[in-house]
């Protein structure tokens, strides 16, 4: 079952929000600039919380091993650039430091590219055979000379994994393009937005009811059921559909014009439930809002949306923004 659990904060390292295409990208807009629907009228926005850590420089941990100290041995240097790591099979016959390794001449030798959550393998750069695909995350060598290979890895681009759907039968999103299976159905509502794509780009909320609740789907017991407000979907690696990929973790939060944290709201829920591209349930909870969720490639969060104004509409009234947070997460 995905990993779900309560959570007071989120932290973001940099804004993402949806642009015209309906993908999240680069930058932000201010509510009241282009995409803006007006003060009644919470938008849907992202937040990138990967860390990106060390730079793209060649890892070399340890010293070199010197060939000239070394005769009777070739030296296989095998670097990095990015996220992630090489294993390099057999383990050498000589000495080994750092990211050097001595073989006995005419050794073939394995090295695989195993990227780190949020990143990509993007291909092999230096001394390879001539016969080698440098695209392939294994390749083999022949130790009958020196070599310094180096595997360049590139940090997954999340904002096209993910997409918010309000239109799941458009042909211009995951679902529609039958890149994910979902065979739910949607509640019809002049309330939720979308762009041309079918991807949500906000809803309003201004005229609830007072004194009840009102919802954008069906609940049962605190669970949407058989037709919801939105879907949350991870499609993994649009390049390669079906192949690729990381599980994301997922976190939301409303957000008011001054863009300050309206808070955990009684007001505003957003009862959710995961399922697998088979339609198996494997993760719910009454409120996003509260919950953090890892959502796996082709995974789809399926989503209602209840605004309760029995106690007050103070925070309905604030929150002009939903904010979904994400980072990749390792397998």
């Amino acid at each position: 079952m995905p990993e779900m659990r309560r959570r007071n904060t989120l932290i973001g390292l940099g804004t993402i929000v949806f642009g015209a295409s309906g993908f999240i990208a680069s930058g932000a807009f201010g509510i009241g600039s282009e995409g803006s629907r007006g003060g009644n009228w919470i938008q849907v926005a992202a937040v990138d919380l990967t860390t990106e850590t060390g730079d793209d420089a060649a890892d070399a941990d340890g010293i070199d091993i010197d060939p000239d100290e070394t005769p009777d041995y070739h030296v296989l240097t095998a670097n990095s650039i990015g996220r992630g790591d090489i294993v390099v099979s057999p383990t050498a016959d000589g000495s080994t430091h750092g990211n050097s390794h001595a073989y006995t001449p005419g050794q073939e030798v394995t090295l695989s590219a195993e990227p780190a959550a949020g990143s990509d393998f993007i291909e092999w750069r230096g001394d390879l055979g001539e016969e080698t695909d440098p695209e392939a995350t294994e390749v083999s060598v022949v130790m009958d000379t020196d070599r310094e290979i180096t595997a360049v890895f590139e940090q997954m681009d999340l904002a096209r994994a993910i997409q918010i759907i309000a239109v799941p039968e458009n042909e211009g999103n995951f679902i529609g393009a039958g890149v994910v299976p979902w065979s739910g159905q949607m509640t019809a509502s002049d309330i939720i937005a979308s762009d041309d794509d079918g991807k949500m780009t906000g809803f309003q909320v201004d005229g609830a009811n007072r004194n009840a609740i009102s919802r954008i789907g069906f609940v049962n017991d605190g669970r949407p059921v058989d037709r919801f407000a939105f879907l949350v979907v991870n499609g993994g690696n649009p390049d390669m559909p079906g192949e690729g990929g990381n599980s994301v973790e997922i976190v939301a939060r409303l957000l008011a014009d001054d863009g300050q944290d309206v808070g955990q709201s009684e007001q505003i829920r957003i009862p959710y439930r995961i399922v697998t591209p088979g339609g198996s349930t494997v993760g719910e909870g009454s409120d996003l809002l509260v919950d953090t969720v890892t959502l796996s490639v082709g995974h789809v969060t399926e989503t209602a949306i209840e605004i309760d104004a029995r106690e007050g509409t103070d925070q309905v009234g604030a929150a002009r923004r939903l904010e979904f947070g994400y980072r990749a997460v390792e397998e």
